[in-house]
């Protein structure tokens, strides 16, 4: 009885927590970018799913990095195409590789760059360069370049930028992390 009443908190204060999250990333991707030329960006967006991950692991930030797309879609459109299911297909998945790159493990500039690394050539390069041919109609030499640009520019930005937020936030997240694992003992 009170390990499901532990349960039950765990998960709703993960749902509460990872919506919270979402509307920070919503709000880091569609109003704070930085544009880069003209069909590419840098926002910030994945850093609070990636605190998600940390935290809940793969399943919260897929799930967290998909309702921050279809949402920020609705209310705040950018581009002319609209909801794509498939570059959300791509954001869940980024979502799932940083809860499991992340989920309780410590963060070092090693695993980061390991992390993102992937991130880049499996979902920013290989996965929406194919819904750059097969949506929008670019050639492969043209999505693989404009992919390539694109994954060369972010990357280290994203190492970087994670790596200072996570440092950053360390004492604030482990002591979450306890209180979380404590009100377990406390039942």
């Amino acid at each position: 009885m009170q390990n499901n009443r532990f349960r039950a908190r765990r998960q709703l204060f993960a749902l509460v927590f990872t919506a919270t999250m979402t509307a920070m990333s919503i709000v880091l991707a569609r109003l704070l970018v930085i544009p880069i030329g003209d069909i590419m960006r840098f926002e910030l967006g994945f850093l609070p799913l990636a605190v998600v991950g940390n935290l809940f692991g793969p399943l919260y930030s897929g799930i967290g990095y998909l309702a921050a797309d279809l949402l920020g879609q609705l209310v705040l459109p950018s581009g002319a195409a609209g909801i794509n299911l498939l570059i959300s297909f791509c954001e869940v998945l980024t979502g799932v590789l940083m809860g499991f790159a992340f989920y309780r493990k410590e963060n070092t500039l090693v695993r980061d760059v390991c992390a993102f690394g992937i991130i880049n050539v499996f979902v920013d390069f290989c996965a929406m360069s194919t819904v750059f041919v097969f949506w929008f109609s670019y050639t492969w030499a043209a999505a693989f370049t404009a992919r390539a640009i694109n994954a060369g520019i972010t990357f280290p930005l994203r190492v970087i930028s994670y790596y200072f937020i996570m440092k950053a936030l360390e004492k604030p997240l482990s002591a979450l992390r306890n209180k979380i694992l404590q009100s377990r003992t406390n039942e």
